[in-house]
């Protein structure tokens, strides 16, 4: 059984391996490249990806982010073809292909449907006319049925379908509407085409790590300089840490003197020195209950308050991080979410576990050095000659485990990433019957740190036993040193036992202190990642001082006039292919302009760079006569409001969803962009009306529910510019019709800019632009374009239907 849902999913890796993952039997009979093309070609893609400078090898990026809607839709396609399954399922598979593109489809999957069971799922009744039997649906029932000769003589509910998605296809009085008065009179016009097969971006994506050679501490310091705010009571807890650590070596003075005591002859005396011995014991116990108890406390106050405020400020520079950035693998959402839950922590681990117990060392091991040195410099030195060779194993031993760490540390995010894609699409890998496919991709991921780390292990393992065993060998040395000079009369026993429990319980605390050493590596690997995103600037910044050269006045009241001048771009990481050359595209205040062509041919581009989610490489994009780069972002994207051909949800109610558009909306506002996009009576059947949640990504939305709260979102913005990128693409014929009369409706005083297959949605544009290869070939209002009998002409013979 093969699958191709409204929604294309694809997986992070390159186009080949997210064809195979659709083959039968694919861990025992994977298909050969042969197989692959040979589907690609069924479906159409096989010379767009031949184009591509890795050509099948080519990453599409996390979900696929990295091609265009029609180019996800026909790799999905192929997916299913390579199956050469018995029972076809199409669940809208051609809704995200232009027009010449879904022709070449169908007649392939016409093809492919012989000697197969097809169940077709379809809006555009151009894809299924041929069907052997059509069911039509209405309110959960079957209303009509039969093949489409016999439905239109029914002139019923299927015959009314037609009739909306009929296209006028003469340029004479024969046309069913006349021309808008306010059309533009400009004659349409053909420009010659002589460009090369150059296709849309689709980014090979590049592992680039944007992490420099810096030490670790000195990136953990800067930490804990910037949010001094939260971090200043890290000093009276530091201070409060060492004089907690001061105590235990002092102890040894009182320690040695007990011993001492219990060798006076004088029974009274003994007792007297005992009696006080004791009392100083208590008092040494009250001190340490005060001291690690106030350190704790206040280091974890102060890495509680730090930890919230690094999570807000790395989420807020992700946040705002630039198109480019997230087209990057390594900044996929699956690696971004596990930096985001771990690193601050181990930096918390690091403020709140580790520091104290260190600096409580630390006190230790100054106290114990100088109280041995009073009591006898000699023994001292002698257990200091061999200190350097324990300090040699233990940094050995830290260097093996912060490299290890290092390598572990990007494998998990590798490991996050693919098990959050797996999860995310768990309908798309079970159709595909993946999951064991999956679950060996995921066993593999996690053995890599074994295989990576398992040697420095061993090391690891070596220096650790040297430096217990070293332990031992001093404590041996200090008893034999500490005898030959007893011995020979330079030092008492109560001196030798002074200076040896001083240093004994120095090394006890800084044996307590092996056990938080751990926190280190990853503390400080997770300091130095979290510098260099605070240091990856966005190219295009959402709050950037605009320099001195770009000073300019905003108009007082947005008009909504664009223009897109002599326009060159290429994306950032394909800088050689060029997605658009040399395009022109205007549109005046209150317009409806078109953008419609082939997939990849750069009609979403023109979007992106009106967003300004990218800068163009030549020529220029102004709004109401500013160039987009001297405005001031927030207040550039104030204004238009953006209906995608995926829509997306939150996790939330469908009322939240839509007041994500403006959320100082009232529940009156809400109600009325609802009806204007045709969702009103469908939420308040709902048992929670507006208040139902719709799931992770309106998962519990069809794709045409999920559409309509999308552009009920646009809507209650009131946008003065309205980019259309395919919105009503994923609605039923009666749907998009309603929807695009409030579309049309809510177009009148603002500019709307749509990009469009269904070309029955922009017949009534002002103007229409016609794509192809990144530039413009044609371009007029519908019924002139008509008369050139061109390539638009050919689109909208393919779409037409014949009522009779």
């Amino acid at each position: 059984m093969g699958l191709v849902s409204q929604e294309p999913v694809l997986f992070g890796v390159s186009i080949a391996q997210n064809i195979k993952w659709g083959a039968k039997d694919y861990e025992n009979n994977p298909p050969t490249q042969e197989d692959v093309e040979e589907a690609c070609k069924g479906a159409n893609i096989h010379d767009f990806i031949m184009t591509l400078p890795e050509k099948y090898e080519t990453l599409v990026g996390e979900r696929g982010a990295l091609l265009s809607g029609g180019q996800k839709q026909r790799i999905a396609i192929a997916r299913a073809l390579i199956r050469n399954p018995k029972i076809l399922l199409l669940d809208e598979a051609t809704s995200a292909l232009d027009t010449e593109s879904e022709k070449l489809v169908q007649d392939a999957l016409d093809k492919s449907t012989l000697n197969r069971t097809t169940i077709t799922i379809a809006h555009r009744l151009s894809t299924i006319k041929d069907s052997d039997m059509i069911y039509v649906f209405g309110k959960g029932q079957v209303i009509e049925s039969g093949t489409h000769a016999e439905l239109v003589t029914m002139e019923g509910a299927y015959t009314s379908l037609v009739k909306a998605q009929a296209l006028r296809e003469t340029s004479d009085a024969t046309f069913v509407k006349e021309v808008s008065e306010k059309k533009r009179k400009k004659p349409a016009y053909t420009i010659d085409d002589k460009v090369s097969e150059d296709t849309e971006y689709t980014e090979e994506l590049s592992a680039k790590v944007f992490s420099k050679k810096r030490g670790g501490f000195g990136d953990f310091f800067w930490l804990l300089k910037k949010y001094s705010s939260q971090t200043l009571i890290f000093i009276p807890a530091a201070i409060t840490a060492f004089i907690g650590g001061c105590l235990f070596p002092s102890f040894s003075i009182v320690f040695s003197k007990m011993l001492s005591a219990f060798g006076n002859p004088n029974l009274e005396e003994q007792k007297k020195q005992t009696n006080l011995y004791a009392l100083l014991f208590f008092l040494f116990a009250i001190a340490s209950f005060v001291t690690i108890g106030l350190r704790t406390y206040l280091f974890g106050k102060g890495a509680v308050k730090m930890s919230v405020r690094l999570k807000r400020d790395m989420f807020s520079k992700i946040i705002y991080q630039d198109s480019e950035f997230f087209d990057q693998k390594i900044n996929g959402s699956g690696a971004l979410t596990s930096r985001l839950a771990t690193e601050p922590d181990d930096v918390y681990k690091v403020n709140a576990d580790a520091f104290p117990v260190i600096l409580n060392a630390f006190g230790s091991l100054v106290a114990g050095v100088v109280i041995a040195f009073v009591r006898s410099w000699m023994l001292t030195l002698v257990i200091l000659a061999v200190v350097p060779f324990l300090a040699i194993a233990q940094a050995r031993q830290s260097k093996g485990v912060i490299g290890g760490v290092k390598k572990a540390k990007s494998t998990e995010e590798l490991i996050a990433q693919e098990a959050s894609e797996s999860i995310t699409n768990i309908r798309t890998v079970t159709s595909l019957s993946r999951e064991n496919t999956f679950i060996e991709s995921f066993v593999q991921q996690t053995t890599l740190p074994y295989k990576t780390t398992i040697k420095s292990h061993y090391i690891n393992g070596i220096f650790y036993a040297f430096s217990t065993c070293a332990q031992y060998l001093v404590f041996s040395l200090i008893f034999y040193a500490g005898s030959r000079f007893v011995i020979g009369g330079h030092i008492t026993t109560e001196q030798m036992f002074n200076a040896m429990y001083a240093i004994a319980f120095a090394s006890i605390a800084l044996g307590q202190s092996s056990t938080v050493m751990g926190f280190f590596p990853k503390g400080l690997n997770s300091s130095s990642t979290i510098r260099d995103l605070f240091g990856t600037e966005p190219k295009i910044a959402a709050f950037a001082k605009e320099p001195e050269e770009h000073k300019f006045i905003l108009p007082s009241e947005l008009k909504g006039d664009i223009k897109v001048d002599d326009v060159s771009f290429s994306y950032p990481t394909r800088p050689d292919i060029q997605a658009l050359k040399h395009v022109n595209v205007n549109a005046a205040p209150g317009q409806t302009i078109a953008l419609v062509g082939s997939s990849g041919s750069g009609k979403s581009t023109i979007i992106n760079l009106i967003l300004r989610l990218y800068d163009v490489s030549d020529g220029s994009v102004s709004v109401d006569s500013v160039d987009v780069r001297d405005w001031p972002l927030d207040k550039l994207r104030d204004h238009p409001s953006l209906v995608s051909q995926e829509p997306i949800l939150f996790d939330c109610s469908a009322s939240e969803n839509i007041k994500y558009g403006k959320p100082d909306a009232t529940d009156f506002e809400v109600q009325q962009a609802s009806k204007a996009a045709n969702i009103h009576n469908l939420l308040m059947d709902l048992p929670d009306g507006y208040n139902t949640r719709v799931g992770g990504k309106g998962s519990m939305l069809s794709g045409g529910q999920k559409q309509r709260i999308a552009i009920a979102r646009a809507l209650i913005r009131n946008p003065k510019i309205l980019l259309l990128d395919e919105a009503t693409s994923a609605l039923d014929t009666e749907s998009e019709k309603v929807v695009q009369h409030a579309l049309d409706k809510a177009s009148v005083g603002r500019t709307t800019i749509s990009v469009a297959h269904r070309l029955s949605t922009i017949q009534d544009a002002d103007w229409i632009y016609v794509f192809k290869n990144g530039k413009v070939i044609e371009q007029g209002n519908h019924e002139s374009l008509i008369g050139l009998g061109g390539t638009y002409t050919s689109l909208v013979k393919q779409q037409s239907l014949n009522v009779h």
